[in-house]
C-alpha cells in the first residue's frame, strides 16, 4: 500500500543518515588519529612498521571520505599526512622503527 511505501521510504533515508553519521565520525578519528601520531613523531617518540602501517590506513581512509564529500573540512591534516609519509619513508630506507 503506499503507506507500507511511505514508511519504508522514510525508513530508508533515516538509515542513510545514520551510515553517513557513523562514516563522518569515522573520518573524524581517522583524522585524530592522524594529528595526533604525527604530534608523537614531532615530539620524537618512535613507532613500529605495524604503528605506521595502521596510521597510512587511517590517511587512506580519511582521503577517501574526504573525496568522496567536498564540503567536508580536511585541511587540518593535510600537513601532517606528508611529514608521518616522510618519515615512514626514511624510516623505512634506514630501518629505524621502534
Amino acid at each position: 500500500s503506499w503507506f507500507a511505501n511511505w514508511v519504508q521510504s522514510k525508513s530508508k533515508y533515516s538509515n542513510r543518515a545514520i551510515l553517513e553519521e557513523v562514516r563522518a565520525n569515522a573520518a573524524d578519528v581517522s583524522r585524530r588519529r592522524v594529528l595526533m601520531f604525527d604530534s608523537e613523531i614531532r615530539k620524537g617518540e618512535k613507532h613500529t612498521k605495524e604503528d605506521f602501517n595502521d596510521v597510512i590506513a587511517d590517511i587512506d581512509k580519511y582521503d577517501e571520505y574526504c573525496a568522496a564529500h567536498p564540503k567536508y573540512k580536511n585541511t587540518r591534516s593535510v600537513m601532517a599526512e606528508g611529514h608521518i609519509k616522510k618519515v615512514y619513508e626514511q624510516c623505512l630506507e634506514t630501518d629505524d622503527f621502534l
